[in-house]
């Protein structure tokens, strides 16, 4: 498998270890809820490699892969403040944080996270919640 692939499957079995309450915990090429699919899901998309940072002659690349966690859930309309998905945005982002959920990635360097969206969630649906985070993985790799 590639080392995207195994990056995201490491932060899908960590959030999954999570147990967050009603939720399934789903991979997707992209951070949506397909036609036909209820919430409450949580999406996690890697998209392809992105910068890449060259530590010497020999061959030795930081690679950088984006990791979108979404939560999906219903209620779009409401306009009141959602406090269980602030506690599992907390949840999931100290899951990623802790270097042991990617341990069994040998490539794994470190993951740091950031607010920008990966999307333009003004074309999502107006009566689900979407509740993005963007996390940038980093793996040391070779050019070879």
């Amino acid at each position: 498998m590639s080392v995207a692939g195994d990056m995201a499957d490491k932060a899908k079995v960590g959030i999954d270890a999570l147990a967050l309450a009603g939720a399934t915990v789903v991979r997707r090429k992209v951070p949506a809820l397909p036609a036909g699919k209820d919430p409450i899901e949580i999406v996690v998309s890697i998209g392809e490699e992105g910068d890449t940072q060259y530590l010497d002659f020999e061959g030795n690349v930081i690679v950088r892969y984006p990791l979108a966690i979404t939560i999906v859930t219903g209620g779009g309309l409401n306009l009141a403040d959602d406090a269980t998905i602030h506690t599992w945005r907390e949840s999931i982002r100290k899951k990623l944080d802790d270097s042991a959920t990617f341990s069994a990635v040998t490539a794994f360097h470190r993951v740091t996270s950031s607010q920008r969206s990966p999307f333009d969630i003004s074309a999502l649906p107006k009566d689900l919640n979407f509740s993005i985070q963007l996390f940038t993985i980093e793996a040391l790799e070779t050019r070879i």
